[in-house]
C-alpha cells in the first residue's frame, strides 16, 4: 500500500445509549478520566495511518460531546440522524467532499481499540472491497423456534461480528446510497447484499460493546488493570542578578534581583517541565527547547510546562498530582504559594488540589545560603496506559 492512500475513521456515537442507565448516554460515561467516545477519538487522531477522523453524534448531546471530547484540527464533527444508518450516512456524505481511498467505521461504544488489529485492517483492503474482524464462537449454537429448541446448527459458519470495520470508500458510499431504505445491524451488511466479497480477520475480545451495566465495570477494571503510575523527577537551579523581574511558577514576585536564563528563568516551571518530561521518557527540556536556539529567548516558561503536558495526553496519560519544592533565602514565598498552586494547576490541567508547592531555605548553607541563586525540585506522579 503507497503512501499516499488517503485514509479516514468514522466514529459512530450519536445513540441513545439508555439501555446501560444512568443519567448521560454510554459513550459519554466516564470509565476512568475518559469517557469509550473520546478514547475512540483519542486513538483514530494518534494514528499515524489515518489522515481524517469524523465524529458523529446527536444534536441532543452536542454540550456532552464539547464538555467529554477534545478535537485535534484533522477531526470533524457531523450530526448523527434518527438511527445508526442514518448516522454512517451523514458521516459518508461529510467525508465524499474530499473522498479518501478508505474509511474505517467505529462504534463509539467499544473504547479498547487495537493498533495491530487496525493495521491489519488496512492492509486487507487494497484486495477487498471490506475487512471485518470476528469473533469465534465458542458454545454451541442452537437455532430457535419461539420457545423451543429447532435444531443444534454447525458453530463453524457463525462468528460475532466486531468493529472497526474497513471499506473501500467507493463501495461502502454506493451501497449506502443505493440501499436506503434497508435497516442493517453493521455496515458490512450492505456490501453482503451487493454480493461484495468482504474478508474477516482475527477479531479481539477486548473490543466488546459497552451496552449493558456489566460491560461499563468490565471496562473499568480493564482501565484500571492495564495502566500503571509512573514518576518523573525534575532539578533547576539558576542565579540571582541585578533586575526587576522575578517570575516563579509564572507568579512575578516583587523582588529587586532576576534569575539569569536564556527564556524567563522560571526555575520552578523548568524543574516541573522536566519531571513531566521524565514521567513519559522523553528527555529534559534541553532537548525540546535548546538555550541555544534564539526562538526560546525571553519566552514564558509556560509554553515548556504546555509542550509536556499535551505529550502527557498524546500517549493518553493524565497528571495525578504534582508536588514543587522551591529553596532560596529570599525573597520569601509563603504570601505567594497559593497564587503558585493555581496557576501550576492550570498548565497542567488539574484541580488546585491536585498540586502542593513549598518553599524552604538551606540555613544559610551553600550557593543558596548565600543568596547566589534560587533552586527548585519537582516530582510528578501520572497513569498511563500500558497497552
Amino acid at each position: 500500500m503507497t503512501s499516499n492512500i488517503k485514509i479516514a475513521a468514522l466514529i459512530v456515537g450519536a445513540g441513545s445509549g439508555t439501555r446501560l442507565g444512568g443519567n448521560i448516554p454510554k459513550q459519554y460515561q466516564l470509565i476512568d478520566h475518559e469517557c469509550s467516545f473520546a478514547k475512540c477519538i483519542k486513538f483514530f487522531e494518534d494514528h499515524p495511518k489515518v489522515s481524517k477522523t469524523i465524529a458523529v453524534f446527536s444534536n441532543k448531546h452536542e454540550s456532552l460531546f464539547k464538555e467529554k471530547c477534545t478535537l485535534s484540527s484533522n477531526t470533524e464533527t457531523v450530526l448523527g440522524g434518527t438511527d445508526r444508518m442514518s448516522s454512517v450516512r451523514n458521516g459518508l456524505n461529510k467525508l465524499s467532499v474530499d473522498e479518501p481511498d478508505f474509511v474505517i467505521i467505529h462504534d463509539a461504544a467499544r473504547p479498547f481499540l487495537k493498533e495491530a488489529l487496525v493495521d491489519t485492517i488496512i492492509s486487507k483492503l487494497s484486495s477487498y472491497e471490506g475487512v471485518i474482524p470476528i469473533l469465534k464462537i465458542s458454545d454451541t449454537v442452537k437455532r430457535l423456534d419461539g420457545r423451543h429448541i429447532q435444531k443444534t446448527v454447525d458453530r463453524s459458519l457463525y462468528g460475532r461480528a466486531q468493529t472497526p470495520q474497513g471499506f473501500k470508500f467507493s463501495s461502502i458510499l454506493e451501497a449506502y446510497k443505493t440501499l436506503k431504505g434497508s435497516n442493517q445491524t453493521d455496515d458490512a451488511e450492505f456490501l453482503e447484499n451487493m454480493g461484495s466479497t468482504i474478508l474477516h480477520i482475527t477479531g479481539n475480545e477486548d473490543l466488546f460493546k459497552i451496552t449493558y451495566e456489566k460491560d461499563m465495570e468490565r471496562a473499568r477494571l480493564m482501565a484500571k488493570t492495564s495502566a500503571e503510575t509512573r514518576v518523573g523527577i525534575g532539578y533547576d537551579v539558576h542565579q540571582l542578578v541585578d533586575g526587576a523581574t522575578l517570575v516563579l511558577c509564572g507568579i512575578k514576585i516583587p523582588f529587586n534581583k532576576s534569575l539569569a536564563g536564556h527564556s524567563d528563568a522560571d526555575v520552578a516551571l523548568h524543574a516541573l517541565t522536566d519531571a513531566l518530561l521524565g514521567a513519559i521518557g522523553i528527555g529534559d527540556i534541553g532537548d525540546h527547547f535548546p538555550p541555544t536556539e534564539k526562538e526560546w529567548s525571553g519566552i514564558s516558561s509556560s509554553t515548556f510546562v504546555e509542550f509536556a503536558v499535551e505529550a502527557i495526553k498524546h500517549k493518553n496519560a493524565r497528571i495525578i498530582n504534582a508536588d514543587l519544592t522551591l529553596i532560596c533565602e529570599k525573597p520569601k514565598l509563603s504570601p505567594f504559594k497559593e497564587q503558585m498552586v493555581k496557576r501550576v494547576a492550570g498548565l497542567l490541567q488539574v484541580t488546585p488540589s491536585q498540586v502542593n508547592v513549598k518553599a524552604t531555605t538551606t540555613e544559610g548553607l551553600g550557593s543558596m545560603g548565600r543568596k547566589e541563586g534560587i533552586a527548585a525540585n519537582a516530582i510528578v506522579s501520572i497513569e498511563i496506559p500500558t497497552s
